[in-house]
């Protein structure tokens, strides 16, 4: 009767130890199927990366036309303001010789007026 016992002993912790196993299987494939997804987001992850890394390269190719029309805008804004001196020199020199004209013709007028 003891043997019997020992028997169904063994014959029980056989059956337990082979559903644990199922268990543990199942629980294996379960962290299967969780590694696929978490690859599946590293992937994800990865294709996002290059992603962003395009739009850096667009932004830095960006930042450098700007910064070549920012060159050129400062060029032409020196350029306007040297513009502006000379137009304001000629208005000034045409000030002048208006001015000197106006007394010529005074003059002009002058010698006319004697000569009569």
């Amino acid at each position: 009767m003891n043997e019997m016992s020992e028997a169904k002993i063994l014959e029980t912790l056989v059956s337990r130890f082979d559903q644990l196993d199922s268990k543990f299987e199942q629980i294996d494939k379960r962290f299967d199927k969780v590694d696929k997804r978490f690859d599946m987001v590293e992937n994800k992850l990865a294709e996002h990366d290059k992603r962003f890394d395009k739009l850096d390269n667009i932004l830095e190719e960006q930042d450098i036309k700007l910064f070549n029309i920012n060159k050129k805008l400062t060029k032409h804004s020196e350029q306007i303001d040297e513009l502006d001196y000379t137009i304001d020199k000629i208005r000034s020199q045409t000030a002048c010789l208006s001015l000197e004209q106006g007394k010529l013709s005074m003059k002009i007028d002058q010698l006319k007026n004697r000569k009569k």
